[in-house]
């Protein structure tokens, strides 16, 4: 009998070894699909939808036109154009759309709302 609790002991061990075995090692993902999921992450999070008509876009800010009232954000390498007016809130640069001109490639974040053709900043923030 206790030859036979041995043996068992011993066979239960082992099949317990071929099951890990089976399995392989816990690892993470292959490197190629975690930079595909870091890349559609960063996308996402650079331009999201926050629910209704209010989105919110984070690039490069290159250009803002004074005149036209304008201004213009590269995300993800793609030019994007805002329109904006006196009630669009800046954070950063004295608060005022003024402190932007002349700032070339400072990442920005622009809340905005889709206006038929038009995307209209209501929030520009600067980290």
């Amino acid at each position: 009998m206790r030859y036979t609790h041995r043996l068992s002991a011993v066979l239960f061990t082992v099949a317990l070894l071929f099951v890990g075995c089976e399995r392989g090692p816990a690892t993470a993902e292959p490197k190629g699909n975690e930079a595909l999921l870091d890349s559609s992450q960063e996308l996402a999070a650079r331009l999201t939808d926050s629910g209704g008509d209010e989105h919110v876009a984070r690039g490069e800010l290159r250009d803002v036109h004074l005149d036209t009232r304008t201004l213009v954000v590269s995300v993800d390498g793609v030019d994007r154009t805002f329109t904006y007016d006196d009630s669009t809130v800046v954070q950063g640069a004295a608060g005022q759309i003024q402190g932007l001109v002349g700032l070339d490639g400072p990442l920005v974040t622009v809340h905005y709302e889709s206006e038929g053709d038009a995307d209209r900043a209501e929030r520009i923030e600067l980290p």
